[in-house]
């Protein structure tokens, strides 16, 4: 089998994600800031003693609005966060993550899915 470097077609992992399992959670919004690193976005560099920096490339790489939300929540109005620096203040953002990739879902499988799964 070939390996694909990319999805299939233009439906993030994030979202992909949440289609399959039908809720968006922590592995789906690490899959969103993953793709973004993938398409530019940012740059995660792994730091001596266990910690990552993750640097803002180019905020306009992020095209969807649950992308756009999490460089927002992720990088405030900095360009460089360290891991280390999100414990204890990231969690706070998380609901709101997971509603911006929930509330994609249905307009995905309208799109994707004739009958959407949930209509059978």
């Amino acid at each position: 089998a070939d390996m694909l470097s990319e999805p299939p077609d233009a439906v993030p992992p994030g979202v992909v994600g949440t289609l399959l399992d039908e809720k968006a959670d922590l592995k789906d919004i690490l899959a969103t800031l993953l793709d973004l690193a993938r398409k530019g976005a940012l740059r995660i560099k792994e730091l001596e003693g266990g910690d990552f920096r993750y640097e803002l490339l180019d905020r306009q790489k992020a095209t969807m609005e649950s992308e756009k939300l999490l460089l927002e929540e992720f990088f405030g109005s900095g360009d460089v966060r360290n891991l280390s620096q999100l414990k204890e203040k990231f969690y706070t953002a998380i609901p709101k993550l997971q509603n911006a990739l929930t509330v994609v879902q249905p307009l995905t499988y309208k799109s994707h899915c004739r009958p959407a799964p949930l209509s059978i």
